[in-house]
């Protein structure tokens, strides 16, 4: 047998202990680990508990319909790939399955290995979306960068940024572990001059600004001053009350 990883776990969700049974050999014959509920409400503490990675359901339960099991496990994971089972073969069926939130429907008698064929499919999706999504979103400490949604959250609480801001601030999350110079920083967002770049980066580092939510280094989470040195650019900073220094890197 092959040996399940954790990333492969499922959610059997079947009245009919045959039936269950043979699911739960062809799936741990490919490597699953299947925990197993017999009712709608025992399916829904499955997934609390369990945090399966892929869900295979029964429409017709015992103590509640399958349907309404669908809707009320989408609510608690949107992400898992949910496949409907059910001997009910009416195109009407697959096609409620699919609008509530079920990513397949099939029917009995169940085909074995092309259910686990299509669990795995779905899985392979499911990685893709969620790999995708983790590199829209950046997170260091306490800070979470949403770049899809142009959003900036600190411990949980969103962050008014400005356009600039938000794009310097991507920007450094993007080189989190580099040292970058003030030129190269500035030089990433075409604002239409450098004072409004400069202005947008103070603001980041400023006590009184975007750094008072963002704190960066003693200001500001993850932006680190990396050299003392002065330009007369930065004196001029400094003379603003910003204290930028002539490089910073974002480190987690």
């Amino acid at each position: 047998m092959v040996v399940a990883e954790s990333s492969r776990k499922v959610l059997v969700v079947e009245p009919d202990n045959s039936t269950r049974r043979e699911i739960r050999v062809a799936c741990e014959q490919d490597g699953y680990l299947v925990v197993e509920a017999d009712a709608g409400s025992e399916a829904l503490r499955q997934v609390e508990s369990s945090r399966p990675n892929v869900v295979l359901l029964e429409v017709t339960l015992p103590d509640a319909a399958g349907f309404d099991v669908c809707r009320e496990l989408r609510k608690m994971d949107p992400g898992v790939p949910v496949i409907m089972m059910s001997t009910r073969s009416d195109e009407i069926d697959a096609v409620v399955a699919l609008e509530i939130g079920a990513d397949d429907y099939v029917t009995k008698p169940l085909r074995l290995r092309e259910l686990v064929a299509r669990m795995a499919a779905h899985l392979r999706r499911a990685r893709l979306e969620n790999a995708e999504a983790m590199r829209s979103r950046l997170e260091f400490r306490d800070l979470t960068i949403d770049v899809n949604e142009r959003r900036t959250y600190k411990a949980g609480k969103e962050v008014e940024l400005t356009h600039t801001e938000f794009d310097l601030l991507t920007f450094l999350a993007s080189n989190a572990g580099k040292v970058l110079s003030r030129e190269k920083i500035l030089n990433s967002h075409p604002q239409p001059t450098p004072q409004d770049r400069d202005a947008a980066l103070a603001s980041l580092l400023h006590p009184c600004g975007a750094g008072d939510r963002l704190p960066l280094h003693e200001r500001a989470p993850g932006l680190t001053p990396s050299s003392p040195s002065e330009s007369s650019t930065n004196r001029r900073a400094a003379m603003s009350g910003c204290g930028m220094t002539r490089s910073c890197s974002l480190t987690r």
